[in-house]
């Protein structure tokens, strides 16, 4: 297990959540999420982790990497996702571990959402491109993003637009629905 993986088995399991990863015949016949989750017997939902590692990128010298890099993760969770889920019977819930100090979860409500959320409140659709872009159907097939900040809190997005799953999510994160902010525009 890697160190993001153990990271968010050990945050799930303090929420008396339980990751199995698949078997080596399961991950070499197709490719999977990282793992099964479990509370005590009953199957909860699926989880793909991925690491925002740290960049060295050098403002000025070429784009910020940081959107495309977190559009990439979601695409490929995705697919890893359809191949253990393709009807979407459970959640699928894709974790990131952050590492990256220039990196945050804004960055990833910005290319969910498409917006830049200012510290006075407001909002602007600047990040289109990323939102609308590759990813623009398949931010709908993760129920739930959690991110880990190796030096901040930690954040949970749910997927309110498709809240086939929501209850149970915040069931298992014993997270009061009524209380989730929705962000951006409804698909």
């Amino acid at each position: 297990m890697t160190d993001p993986e153990r990271h968010v088995s050990d945050a799930l399991a303090a929420k008396n959540l339980r990751a199995v990863r698949f078997t080596k015949e399961e991950m070499r016949d197709r490719k999977t999420p990282d793992f099964r989750v479990f509370r005590d017997s009953e199957f909860a939902f699926y989880c793909e982790v991925k690491e925002v590692a740290q960049d060295d990128w050098a403002e000025g010298g070429r784009p910020d990497p940081i959107f495309n890099r977190l559009v990439a993760d979601i695409h490929t969770s995705v697919k890893q996702f359809k191949s253990a889920n393709s009807d979407r019977r459970d959640p699928n819930v894709l974790a990131f571990v952050n590492n990256d100090n220039r990196c945050d979860y804004l960055d990833l409500l910005a290319v969910t959402t498409g917006q830049f959320f200012a510290a006075d409140g407001s909002n602007d659709p600047i990040y289109r491109q990323f939102s609308e872009g590759r990813i623009r159907d398949e931010k709908f097939q993760v129920d739930l993003y959690l991110w880990f900040d190796s030096f901040k809190a930690d954040q949970f997005l749910f997927n309110v637009f498709d809240a086939r799953h929501l209850d149970r999510l915040c069931g298992y994160l014993s997270v009061d629905p009524l209380s989730l902010e929705i962000l951006g525009d409804r698909p």
